[in-house]
């Protein structure tokens, strides 16, 4: 459900950037989604898990897309004019923030950084967390329970 409102959101209100980043892509359900939509866009997924990496590679080529999958923890090279984030709640805030902390690093200075949350998994701590680092945090969407954030570098 997280997925579907997120991909909505973007889609609604992203234009097609140069290149886009989905972090934690597990099988690829978002790129493949968002590569409908945006033709020109170069991807990149990374996911930790080997398995899920392989899938995505499977999926990739079965749709005939073309990504470039970094089976890794976290983003480490790169910078990105739009980055998708479902964060792994299980793994705990310090784990998530940090994230969120790589995302940022590796955000283009015009770029929008994009985390779908349910309330009660601590969306309005993450808003907290960001706004205090100096980011700009728009609420884009609340829906049974998730909010959709966009967050931006400070003008």
């Amino acid at each position: 459900e997280g997925t579907r409102i997120l991909l909505e959101t973007v889609l609604d209100n992203e234009t097609e950037p140069e290149n886009t980043l989905d972090l934690g892509c597990g099988i690829g359900p978002i790129a493949l989604i968002l590569m409908e939509y945006w033709k020109h866009t170069a991807m990149t997924m990374i996911d930790v898990n080997q398995r899920a990496c392989q899938l995505a590679d499977s999926n990739m080529k079965k749709y005939r897309r073309k990504a470039k999958i970094l089976c890794q923890s976290g983003v480490n090279e790169g910078q990105y004019a739009c980055i998708l984030l479902n964060p792994p709640i299980r793994t705990g805030k310090a784990m998530i923030y940090s994230l969120f902390d790589q995302c940022l690093e590796h955000l283009k200075e015009d770029g929008h950084f994009w985390i779908v949350m349910r309330k009660q998994h601590g969306a309005q701590s993450a808003i907290h967390y960001l706004q205090e680092k100096g980011y700009e945090v728009e609420k884009m969407a609340r829906d049974k329970g998730y909010w959709v954030m966009k967050i931006s570098k400070a003008g």
